[in-house]
């Protein structure tokens, strides 16, 4: 796992990640048991790292008090129909 803020103070040597843009990445790794040193490695294929847009709170807000207001709704007319009823 690596760690690191999105956007960091040296723009001109490290990379900054934005969201909604592919950026290009290819790892390498070196297997020391099977001699593997220098530029003897294991090299990735490219992949594409994309980073979503974070969620607005609103989108996990809505259909919450929507179904409250749905569900108050409908004990009101329940209500209503059993007083009519008595």
């Amino acid at each position: 796992m690596f760690t690191r803020s999105l956007a960091t103070p040296d723009t001109a040597n490290e990379l900054q990640f934005a969201t909604g843009r592919a950026i290009p990445v290819a790892f390498f790794a070196w297997d020391g048991s099977s001699g593997e040193k220098g530029t003897r490695m294991a090299v990735s294929s490219w992949y594409f790292l994309a980073l979503d847009q974070p969620t607005p709170s609103r989108v996990l807000v809505t259909p919450v008090v929507a179904m409250l207001l749905t569900l108050g709704l409908g004990i009101v007319v329940v209500r209503r129909a059993q007083r009519r009823q008595a």
